[in-house]
């Protein structure tokens, strides 16, 4: 019992004098600077175009629409100003990847490699399969669909047909860290 309080009193003595042998103050926390909001936010509408899954889904916002998707493999496009749907469409596949836009196309991506494109009025355009799994949004500009998927590879698909352009493809590290992060294009170059 004695052995046990005279440790407990040891430890309790480094803790408290800890600062006193580093010979250095203890420092006061910063005063909070007041601050007055400027904007003021409010939520305009909400909608629920179903559940994600294990997948990141994130809605694309364009100048008069917002296109979002559930893993279910609906696609759909609401009015941007109050939120009312517009049109649904169904994929054919669970979507894992997406929402991606431009070039006139809404682009999903699926667990199994599955990639669907539709028009801005909802209607399937193409579909076309890829090395793997598409785990983030896939990105069209310049007359290319560009998709990364789970194996790192990054292909560029023909935004007319989705006939495949050209692949990137590297070693692939033994331990990979699974991620969602998509491609940039800047400049006719793919980051």
């Amino acid at each position: 019992m004695i052995l046990r309080l005279s440790a407990v009193l040891a430890v309790l003595m480094f803790t408290a004098c800890s600062s006193w042998f580093s010979g250095k103050p203890v420092k006061e926390p910063a005063h909070l600077t007041e601050f007055a909001p400027s904007a003021h936010f409010e939520v305009r509408w909400h909608q629920s175009v179903g559940e994600a899954g294990n997948s990141v889904l994130q809605p694309v916002v364009t100048q008069d629409a917002v296109y979002a998707a559930n893993a279910k493999g609906e696609v759909v496009r609401l009015q941007r100003a109050d939120g009312r749907q517009v049109w649904r469409a169904d994929s054919g596949f669970t979507i894992s990847g997406g929402v991606g836009s431009g070039a006139g196309l809404v682009i999903v991506g699926g667990d199994k490699g599955d990639l669907a494109a539709f028009g801005e009025d909802g209607k399937l355009r193409w579909k076309a399969k890829v090395s793997s799994e598409v785990l983030s949004a896939p990105l069209a500009a310049e007359g290319v669909v560009i998709v990364r998927t789970g194996d790192g590879r990054i292909s560029g698909l023909d935004a007319e047909d989705g006939k495949r352009l050209w692949m990137y493809e590297r070693s692939t590290p033994t331990l990979v860290v699974r991620n969602h992060a998509g491609v940039l294009l800047r400049r006719g170059t793919v980051f």
